[in-house]
C-alpha cells in the first residue's frame, strides 16, 4: 500500500477534479497512519485535505463524512476539544473556527442526513456523545452523574443500539454500546471506601453489562479465527453468535481498542491477570499510539503489569504449597 502512495498522489495532482482519487488517497493515508506507518498527525492532515476535496466533488458520500468525523473525534479525545488550528485542522478563512468535537458531530450528522441507515455514523456519534457528555459533575464531597449526563448517555445508547440493529455483524456497534454504558473515562474508578462520599464511578452491574457488550465481537472474532484455521465455513447464526459469521472490524486497531477497554473493566473487577492478558493482546494487535489510541494509558498498563506479575507469583506459590495432593509442610 505504501509503495503505491506516490502513484496515487500523482493521480490526484494530475486529476484533482476526480473525487475517486481524492477519496482513495484519504483512505490510504488514514490506513497508513492507523497501522503506525509514519506520523499519524501528518497522515491525518493529508487525509482531511483529501476527504474535503473529494466531498466538494461528491458531496453525498456518507462514508467520507464518517471517516472525516472519526479523525476529528479522535483528536478531540486525544488533545482536548479546543478550536481547530490552522494547521493541521484548519477551517475556511473568514469563518469562526469550530471545535474538533463540533466538526466531528457535524460530519456524523451529515452522513446520517444523507443515509439514515448508515450504521457507522450512529455508532461513532454514540461514542462521541458518551465520551464528551457522559461526564460526572464534581461536588464538595465527590461527584455524581447529573441529569444532563444521564440524558446524554441515554441518547448515545439509543444510537449504539440502532447501529447494532442496522449492522449486527459490525463490531463497532458493540464497542460503542459499551462506551455508552461507561460514559466518560472519568467513571473508570473504584468506588470510594469513605462514608458519605458521593461517587459516579461505574458500578458492578454496569461493568458487567459493558463487558458483555465488548465480549460479543471479541468472541465472534475468536470463533472466526478458529474456523479459518480449520478451513471450514460455519453456518450462519442469529445475531452473529455462531462460528463462521462474518464480523466486520474497521481495522485491527478497533479490535485492540475493544481489548484495552475490556482490560480496564476487568481490572476494576479485580481480575488482574485477565486484564493484563487483554491489554497485552491489544498491544500485539496494534501497538498504542498517542493520537490513534488516546485511551491507552501507559502508566496504568505498566502498573497493571506489575500487579499481574505479583498475582501470578502468589498463585504459583500457593500451588506449590497446597497443590500436588500432598502435604507441603511438616
Amino acid at each position: 500500500m505504501q509503495a503505491a502512495l506516490p502513484e496515487l498522489q500523482k493521480a490526484v495532482e494530475l486529476a484533482p477534479a476526480n473525487p475517486g482519487f481524492n477519496q482513495m488517497l484519504a483512505s490510504v493515508m488514514s490506513t497508513l497512519g492507523d497501522h503506525g506507518v509514519g506520523s499519524a498527525e501528518s497522515a491525518d492532515r493529508v487525509a482531511i485535505k483529501s476527504f474535503r476535496a473529494g466531498l466538494k466533488l461528491l458531496p453525498n458520500d456518507p462514508n467520507s463524512y464518517v471517516s472525516l468525523g472519526e479523525i476529528y473525534a479522535r483528536h478531540a479525545q486525544a488533545s482536548g476539544d479546543g478550536a481547530l488550528q490552522e494547521r493541521p485542522f484548519g477551517t475556511p478563512s473568514g469563518k469562526t473556527p469550530k471545535s474538533k468535537r463540533q466538526m466531528a458531530t457535524e460530519s456524523f450528522e451529515l452522513a446520517i442526513q444523507i443515509d439514515p441507515a448508515h450504521a457507522p455514523a450512529y455508532s461513532q456519534l454514540a461514542e462521541l456523545i458518551a465520551h464528551h457528555e457522559g461526564t460526572p459533575t464534581a461536588l464538595g464531597n465527590g461527584h455524581i452523574m447529573a441529569g444532563k449526563a444521564v440524558k446524554a448517555l441515554k441518547l448515545a445508547k439509543k444510537y449504539a443500539k440502532l447501529a447494532i440493529e442496522l449492522a449486527p455483524r459490525s463490531a463497532h456497534g458493540y464497542v460503542a454500546l459499551a462506551s455508552t454504558i461507561v460514559g466518560s473515562p472519568q467513571r473508570l474508578c473504584p468506588p470510594p471506601t469513605e462514608m458519605g462520599v458521593m461517587s459516579a464511578c461505574i458500578g458492578k452491574d454496569e461493568r458487567e453489562t459493558a463487558l458483555q457488550a465488548l465480549n460479543v465481537p471479541v468472541e465472534m472474532a475468536k470463533a472466526q479465527q478458529k474456523n479459518a484455521k480449520k478451513g471450514k465455513k460455519g453456518k450462519k447464526g442469529k445475531k452473529g453468535d455462531k462460528a463462521g459469521d462474518e464480523l466486520i472490524w474497521q481495522s485491527p486497531r478497533e479490535l485492540a481498542t475493544a481489548l484495552r477497554r475490556m482490560a480496564k473493566l476487568l481490572d476494576l473487577e479485580g481480575r488482574t491477570e485477565e486484564a493484563y492478558t487483554a491489554v497485552t493482546n491489544a498491544g500485539n494487535i496494534a501497538p498504542p499510539r498517542d493520537q490513534l489510541d488516546p485511551d491507552a494509558d501507559r502508566a496504568w498498563r505498566m502498573e497493571l503489569g506489575m500487579r499481574a506479575s505479583n498475582a501470578r507469583d502468589d498463585r504459583e506459590e500457593r500451588a506449590k504449597g497446597y497443590g500436588g495432593g500432598g502435604m507441603a509442610y511438616s
